[in-house]
This record gives structure tokens, sequence and C-alpha cells, in this order.
């Protein structure tokens, strides 16, 4: 989209975060339907960081009609896309309803939503006692290192120990479930 956008000189996504944010689809919006930069910069809100001349400037561009069809399907397909990813969500949600307590205890963890833990949920699953101890599962991911030789050679097998730590970390925040 910001390619579409950047070729008749409209170019939002050099000041806005996320093309596909609220603000800014609101503004697209309005130039895809014909409005001018000064309607669109006044869709833009007050939280941007851009100041409203840079987004002038950014929104001042000429979209002729071959560019808006292009965009509006562009915009079709994301809208699909993201109807889609929320009803498999709903689905995923539903089917873990007897794991609730479960993704309660894991969204604890420092950086996991509800969709991550979730995912962590059905990638481990709710019984523990299947890895022993936190380092098992930390293995089974395949977060530590390895032993790995070639030719009498040994290589190097090591793994970030941040990363080994946050899988036992969340084995053992997991036990509890």
């Amino acid at each position: 989209m910001a390619k579409i956008l950047a070729e008749p000189g409209v170019r939002l996504g050099a000041e806005v975060s996320d093309l596909q944010g609220q603000a800014a689809r609101r503004m697209t919006d309005c130039l895809i339907n014909g409005g001018t930069p000064e309607e669109s910069l006044s869709l833009a809100g007050a939280h941007l960081k851009a100041s409203r001349e840079e987004l002038l400037l950014a929104l001042d561009g000429e979209l002729f009609e071959d560019r808006r069809y292009l965009l509006r399907e562009m915009q079709d397909s994301n809208s699909y896309l993201e109807n889609k990813i929320s009803r498999l969500d709903e689905r995923l949600f539903e089917s873990l309803r007897p794991y609730n307590k479960a993704l309660d205890i894991l969204e604890t963890i420092p950086g996991l939503d509800r969709v991550a833990a979730a995912i962590l949920l059905v990638e481990i699953g709710p019984d523990m006692e299947v890895f022993r101890s936190p380092e098992r599962l930390a293995s089974w991911a395949g977060l530590c290192p390895g032993d790995n030789e070639s030719a009498g050679k040994k290589k190097s097998g090591r793994r970030e120990k941040a990363t080994v730590g946050f899988v036992v970390f969340c084995a053992r925040r997991a036990t509890r479930l």
C-alpha cells in the first residue's frame, strides 16, 4: 500500500508508524474516496507524532482512479484477512475454554498476551509432567546447546542463556497449571 500511495506523491508511510493503524486508515480511506488532503488531515486525530504541516505535505499527492482502485482492492483483501483471523481466534479460544485457568496463568508471563499464551498452551499442552522438568521443556523446544561434532572437530552448540532462561521461566510458571 505504501508503494502505491508513494508513486503519486502520497508519502503517509513516512509520517505514521503503521499504515494499517486507525488514523492512517481513516486518512487513506478519505483519499481513496476522493477526499482532499485537508479533509483527510481532519481525520488524523491528535495522537500522531507528526505535525499537521508534515502530515499535510505527506498527504499531498494526486491519486488517479487506477491507484484508488488498487488501494480499494488491497483494503478489501486486508479486511477479509482480518475477519478470517478474528474468526480463527474465536474458534481457538472457544476450543481452549476448558483451559481458561491455564491461559490466565500463562498470561502473567511478561510479554505474553492472550493469543501468545494460547499458542504456547497448544504447542506444549497443559500437562507439564510430560517434560518432568523445565530444563527438559527447554531441550524439547530446541533451546539447549547441542553437542555438535563433525570430522573430529567440535562445533559450537551454545544458545543464548536469555532464551533458555525464558523457556525455563515459562515452564516453571506453567507447572502451576
